[in-house]
């Protein structure tokens, strides 16, 4: 197995898909609610974006928009928690790569740079490093490792 190679294959193919169904993507489609009560991106007058609900975890999780639910994989690719988790080490500009976007053309370009981000972390890992328990920092038992087993990748060879 090689950890690191199945790895970055999985995330590189998870992210392929998820930016190919987002092409040509416009702010129309970014900000259509489905239904009322939407969870979104806000943007005020003053062009600040917000996330509704970022804290809140309702029993009934409500309808989101292609906006909120293109901010999480930004948050999951460039959070500070992965270079933490990974390299014990923080660079604090996590709540930047990760910020809402107020436009459709934003958010793709804000999920391309959190890709790259991670990407960086992971092409940085050396195979033993992969091999290590995370341990009780990341929460986890200290067995539990960082690559996931060989079964979740060999499907995409």
């Amino acid at each position: 197995m090689n950890g690191k190679r199945d790895l970055r294959a999985l995330s590189d193919y998870v992210f392929s898909r998820t930016r190919d169904r987002l092409a040509n993507l416009e702010d129309d489609e970014y900000f259509w609610e489905p239904s009322p009560s939407c969870w979104s991106i806000r943007v005020s007058t003053d062009g600040i974006a917000t996330v509704d609900g970022q804290l809140l975890r309702p029993e009934k999780a409500p309808f989101t928009t292609i906006a909120w639910r293109l901010w999480h994989p930004i948050d999951c690719y460039g959070a500070d928690r992965n270079e933490q988790l990974l390299l014990e080490t923080d660079d604090g500009r996590g709540e930047l790569r990760c910020a809402p976007c107020p436009s459709a053309s934003t958010a793709l370009d804000a999920l391309d740079r959190a890709n790259q981000w991670w990407v960086g972390l992971l092409d940085g890992l050396s195979e033993q490093t992969l091999s290590q328990p995370l341990g009780p920092s990341a929460g986890v038992p200290t067995r539990t490792k960082i690559v996931a087993p060989t079964c979740c990748t060999s499907s995409m060879r």
